[in-house]
């Protein structure tokens, strides 16, 4: 009766919030794509963007065609589902935001030159696909035929996460090159991985509970009956799986309507190969440890789930965290004998099953039960915690976000994603080799780019640092009777009645979606997106296809910092990405200019070519707005990374992070950096280069992530967690000083060429 209570309650719930936001739609009958209001940016305004980058070039310098265009790989709509979950007033959501919102965004809030829709696949329904592909193909036929002030693109999001290391893989970002009819997959392909618990893990289970089983339940009863556009959008996606496409058939053999899904990054490979349009695959999110199972690694992907046509770029940094740096810890041991223990505590890293152990073995103590048996059920929290993953947090009953400090985290990590798993590092990454093919030894060669996974259409949102609660995704239950509608069946769980006791997770699977993972403290994790830059020639679709394909990209925290990293040989110039084969002593420059400080407000161009009250309501009256002053680059760092040449080479060995750093000038004309490799000629074995920018430091949204408070020896022994939910204010930023970076992709140097 009682989960009868929640459904009504929640139903009640959603109805009445909607009602303020009437305008934006939610009792419609359906989300549609939106309409795109914005037009083509005035010639003079485009020329003018370009100029300033002419004009940093000219000041240090640079003498080629190529000019450095913006843009987000990665945003999604309120199509997909955990958007339009958090879109909800009873998640302080401000209402739908369809995919024609990005147009506009990118174009007039952002100031992009080019951005990608991609919403998670696995729910898009037939429908959706259509009105997306429509909108983007609108947004494309805004621009003017000559210059092109902002180029769409399209994709979709396959969300794949596995029970375990095993069959885990991970996000990953499908982009085509074309929007024309002719040359789009008919449906998008999503993931579906079978876990232990023989369901499937993947969108689907973002939303509460509560939401899921009332939109079940509502519409079966009568077709007329309508709750609201978001309870109708939920009731269609749990519908979407009941047409699974049939498997062994040519991808244009399928029917036209049925859902499309593979398990594993082959799968998708091959069925993009089927297609045969120009399209690439972008993993990202990588070391999120939210959904990413301990253990996790590259390796298994490089051996079995690579195509190097296809998956040609990493995302390392995204507003839900960076991904770039390796560490040498894990939340997790293998033992020889197959079984999985709890690590020991190293200085910058406390195990979440450690912390767990802690927290019952003193809550134990002062219940005034003996050492002993407080010791007993300490280790079995440890393994509980072990052998349930991202789910192992519940083996404290009725714990606290703050109870768990700083465990799980990367502490010296720059952004480090919540939960970091450095096995699926970018790092990793670059000094693993497959050696499965003597003959033919496997590598990841990606580029590097920056991107927003923003979840309300907003492309680009890390030009200003505020508004987290807008231009992040930080967001929660709006207040304690909502998040006890969300949480009913969590509080009163039968295992969570003694917190001496620890609680086997393995009696939890009916746990509202909301509460199986560490929803609370993620809200410190949440940053303003990040940014991909592309060196081309224009930012007509071709130029920039092609610059990306040669990895001539690199990603940026959010800031529009110029970058440039070369190669010299024989007089000869190789840009970021390329690979090179020479023996000997490879030279580089690195030249880097900062971004542009932001005056408050939006350019005239921009009320003048939309309407302010839409301006108000989509860029909350704040855009990119450039002013004549540029923040100082305060340090260049080279990382250098050798990969393995043998399999039992420890990984740690082989990273140089950073291998050299360069101090900067005080000049906002930049700063330029000249040096040599004198090692790589004798020591004779390949090598990896990349550069790392440090822009001046200012305040920046959790940057300060969990706001540790730390005792005399350096431990933290209390948090200030920025919660997405009514516990933190919606007006505090959560602001801690703190650098915007670039990275720049690699420069891949061979002693021989092995294709």
């Amino acid at each position: 009766m009682k989960k009868v209570f929640v459904v009504l309650v929640s139903l009640i719930v959603l109805g009445v919030l909607a009602v303020p936001v009437l305008d934006r739609g939610y009792l419609w009958p359906y989300q549609d794509a939106g309409k795109i209001k914005g037009t083509a940016f005035p010639e003079k305004d485009v020329l003018d963007r370009e100029n300033l980058i002419e004009l940093a070039k000219n000041d240090l310098n640079i003498d080629n065609e190529k000019v450095i265009y913006f843009g987000d790989f990665h945003v999604h709509s309120t199509f997909s589902a955990d958007a339009m979950l958090f879109s909800l007033p009873i998640m302080g959501g401000e209402g739908v935001h369809p995919v024609a919102d990005a147009c506009d965004f990118a174009r007039y809030c952002s100031n992009l030159d080019f951005f990608s829709i991609n919403d998670h696949a696995e729910l898009l329904t037939k429908r959706q696909w259509i009105d997306t592909i429509d909108s983007i193909q609108s947004c494309d036929a805004t621009n003017s035929e000559s210059n092109p002030d902002l180029t769409p693109f399209l994709g979709w999001e396959w969300t794949q996460q596995g029970s375990n290391a095993a069959n885990h893989f991970g996000h990953k970002n499908v982009i085509f090159k074309s929007i024309k009819d002719a040359e789009i997959p008919t449906r998008p392909i999503g993931a579906i991985t079978a876990g232990e618990e023989g369901t499937n893990i993947g969108t689907a289970n973002l939303m509460p509970r509560a939401l899921r089983i009332s939109t079940q339940i509502v519409s079966p009863v009568s077709e007329k009956v309508d709750f609201g556009m978001a309870a109708r959008f939920f009731y269609a996606s749990t519908k979407v799986m009941d047409n699974v496409c049939p498997d062994g058939v040519a991808v244009r053999d399928l029917p036209s309507d049925c859902k499309e899904l593979t398990k594993t990054p082959k799968e998708l490979f091959e069925k993009l190969n089927d297609w045969n349009y120009p399209a690439m695959v972008i993993p990202h999110g990588t070391t999120w440890g939210i959904y990413t199972p301990m253990g996790s690694s590259w390796d298994k992907q490089l051996a079995n789930h690579q195509d190097e046509n296809l998956n040609i770029l990493m995302e390392v940094y995204s507003g839900h965290g960076n991904s770039e740096e390796f560490r040498d810890f894990t939340g997790i041991t293998f033992n020889a004998d197959g079984s999985k223990s709890c690590p020991a505590t190293s200085e910058n890293y406390m195990p979440g099953c450690q912390k767990a152990g802690e927290l019952i073995y003193n809550r134990c103590l002062e219940a005034g039960l003996s050492k002993a048996e407080c010791s007993s059920r300490s280790d079995k929290a440890k393994q509980f915690y072990v052998d349930h993953g991202v789910r192992g947090f519940l083996t404290v009953p009725n714990s606290e976000a703050t109870d768990w400090l700083d465990s799980g985290q990367c502490r010296d990590c720059y952004f480090g994603s919540f939960n970091y798993r450095p096995k699926m590092s970018a790092q990793y990454a670059l000094a693993l080799t497959n050696f499965d093919d003597p003959l033919s030894l496997k590598r990841f060669r990606f580029g590097f780019i920056g991107s927003s996974d923003i979840h309300d259409a907003r492309a680009g949102t890390g030009y200003k640092q505020m508004m987290r609660k807008v231009f992040s995704d930080s967001r929660g239950p709006i207040n304690e009777d909502v998040m006890a509608i969300l949480g009913d069946t969590l509080i009163n769980h039968p295992e969570n009645q003694d917190p001496t006791k620890p609680a086997d997770p393995e009696k939890m699977y009916d746990l509202p979606g909301f509460f199986q993972a560490e929803t609370e403290r993620i809200g410190s994790y949440l940053q303003t997106g990040g940014l991909v830059a592309v060196h081309a020639k224009s930012r007509k679709r071709n130029e920039l296809w092609g610059a990306i394909q040669n990895r001539e990209v690199y990603g940026t925290s959010g800031e529009k910092i110029l970058l440039w990293f070369d190669m010299v040989k024989d007089q000869k110039t190789f840009a970021m990405g390329s690979e090179v084969v020479t023996q000997k002593k490879p030279s580089f420059k690195v030249k880097a200019v900062g971004s542009p400080k932001q005056k408050p407000g939006c350019p005239d161009y921009v009320t003048t070519n939309l309407d302010p009250k839409y301006v108000k309501e989509l860029c909350k009256g704040e855009c990119y707005n450039p002013s004549e002053e540029r923040y100082l680059i305060e340090k260049i760092e080279i990382i250098k990374v050798t990969p393995q040449t043998q399999p039992n080479e420890n990984i740690k060995d082989l990273i140089q992070d950073p291998w050299r750093s360069f101090e900067c000038p005080e000049s906002e004309a930049g700063c330029i950096v000249y040096f040599s490799d004198d090692d790589y000629e004798t020591d004779g074995r390949d090598a990896t280069y990349y550069a790392r920018v440090l822009q001046e430091p200012i305040e920046r949204i959790n940057a300060g992530r969990e706001r540790c408070e730390y005792d005399e020896d350096g431990n933290c022994i209390a948090v200030n967690i920025c919660y997405g939910d009514y516990r933190t204010n919606p007006d505090d930023d959560c602001l801690t000083k703190d650098y915007a970076k670039a990275w720049s992709s690699p420069i891949y140097l061979l002693t021989e060429d092995r294709n």
